[in-house]
C-alpha cells in the first residue's frame, strides 16, 4: 500500500469519525470473533503506528490482548523485489521485521516492584503537601496530571500494569496518584504535578513525562463532576493522528 492510499484512509477515517460511525478510535474490528490476527506492513513507522493503536485499546479493554499476535514490516522490500525467491533473504527479513506483540505485556516484575515502591514512597512524602502560590480557589478549577509520551516503552507497560494509568478517549495515558489534586485550584494544580511531582517521577521512571490538564467549564454547564474526557485545558502536543485534542474544533 503506498503513502497517498495510507493518507486517503486516515482521512476516511477521521470522516467517519466525525460521523459518529466508528465506535473507538483505533482499529474498527469485532473484538469478540477474532484473536491472534496478524499484520504486515511496509515500514517500521506504520508498525509502530499500528502497535501504539493495539495496545490503547488493549489497555481500554475495548479488545482482549489475544486479539493481534505479531506486527510484520518489511521496510526494504520494493527496493529488492529481485530478492524475493531468494530463501536466505526472505528469512532474515522476516527475523528483522517481526515483532510479537506478547513482549508488550510480558513485564520485568522486578523493576516493577521498585518502582511501585518508590512511587509509594513519593505518595507518602507529598501527601501533606500545601507550599502554593496561589492562596484563593483562583479564576479556574480542575484536575492535572503526569503524562506519558507514549504508551509503548517498557516503562509505561509497567505504569499500566500497576493499576495507576487512566486513559483518555483522545488517547492520552495519564498518570493517576492518590496525591494528586490537592486543591481545586486548576492553577495550583499544575504547578504540584510540574515543578513538584513530575521531576520526582522522572528520576523514578527514568523518562520524560509532560502534563495533561482539564479546566471546569464542560462540568459546570452539564452540573457535574469533571471527567478525564472533558475537553482539554493544556496537553502537550503528540501527533494529531492519535491525539485529536490539538484540532481547532475540539476547543
Amino acid at each position: 500500500m503506498g503513502d497517498d492510499e495510507t493518507s486517503e484512509e486516515l482521512k476516511e477515517l477521521y470522516r467517519l469519525r466525525e460521523e459518529e460511525r466508528i465506535d473507538f478510535h483505533g482499529l474498527n474490528i469485532d473484538k469478540y470473533q477474532l484473536s491472534n490476527i496478524r499484520i504486515i506492513l511496509k515500514t517500521e513507522e506504520q508498525a509502530r503506528l499500528i502497535i501504539r493503536d493495539i495496545l490503547w485499546l488493549v489497555d481500554s479493554k475495548k479488545i482482549n490482548k489475544s486479539t493481534f499476535g505479531y506486527i510484520l514490516f518489511f521496510n526494504k522490500l520494493e527496493q529488492n523485489l529481485d530478492k524475493l525467491t531468494d530463501k536466505t533473504y526472505l528469512n532474515d527479513e522476516i527475523e528483522n521485521g517481526l515483532i510479537s506483540l506478547d513482549k508488550y505485556f510480558n513485564i520485568d516484575q522486578i523493576k516493577k516492584e521498585r518502582i511501585s515502591k518508590q512511587i509509594n514512597d513519593l505518595c507518602e512524602k507529598y501527601k501533606d503537601y500545601n507550599e502554593f502560590r496561589v492562596d484563593h480557589q483562583g479564576w479556574l478549577s480542575g484536575l492535572s496530571y503526569p503524562c506519558l509520551n507514549d504508551n509503548i516503552n517498557p516503562i509505561s507497560r509497567i505504569l499500566v500494569e500497576l493499576n495507576i494509568i487512566k486513559i483518555t478517549k483522545l488517547g492520552r495515558y495519564l498518570i493517576d496518584l492518590p496525591i494528586l489534586q490537592p486543591t481545586f485550584c486548576l492553577e495550583n494544580n499544575e504547578q504540584f504535578v510540574k515543578e513538584i511531582i513530575n521531576p520526582e517521577l522522572e528520576k523514578i521512571l527514568g523518562i520524560n513525562l509532560t502534563y495533561y490538564s482539564i479546566g471546569h467549564w464542560m462540568a459546570m454547564h452539564e452540573n457535574r463532576e469533571i471527567r478525564i474526557d472533558d475537553s482539554p485545558f493544556y496537553t502537550e502536543p503528540n501527533d494529531d493522528e492519535w491525539n485529536f485534542a490539538h484540532r481547532d474544533i475540539d476547543y
